[in-house]
């Protein structure tokens, strides 16, 4: 019980990704998730923006975020008590301004 206990606080603050995904015209999608705690989908979120940043600055541009979808919300009615969140974040890289 102890090691049960142990794990589910160390995976409580995990998020996960599928890494980013080339699409067709220079647009990028990643879909992030985290499990077993509150704000689940403000870390998913974080993490999806996270890698869109990271991919976007090897390339010397920043994101520009086209479509974000928060809709894997599971557990007590969507929001800061949602068991699971799941973030899908569509994006392109753009130009810095000068």
């Amino acid at each position: 019980m102890k090691y049960l206990l142990t794990a589910l606080v160390l995976l409580g603050g995990c998020a996960v990704s599928n890494g980013v995904v080339p699409m067709a015209n220079g647009t990028y999608t990643v879909t992030a998730e985290a499990n077993f705690g509150p704000n689940k989908t403000l870390e998913a979120r974080k993490l999806a923006l996270a890698e869109a940043t990271k991919t976007c600055s090897a390339q010397g541009r920043e994101v520009a975020v086209t479509r974000l979808d928060n809709s894997g919300d599971i557990g007590r009615a969507a929001g800061p008590l949602a068991l699971r969140g799941e973030t899908t974040l569509v994006f392109v890289c753009v130009s810095r301004p000068q």
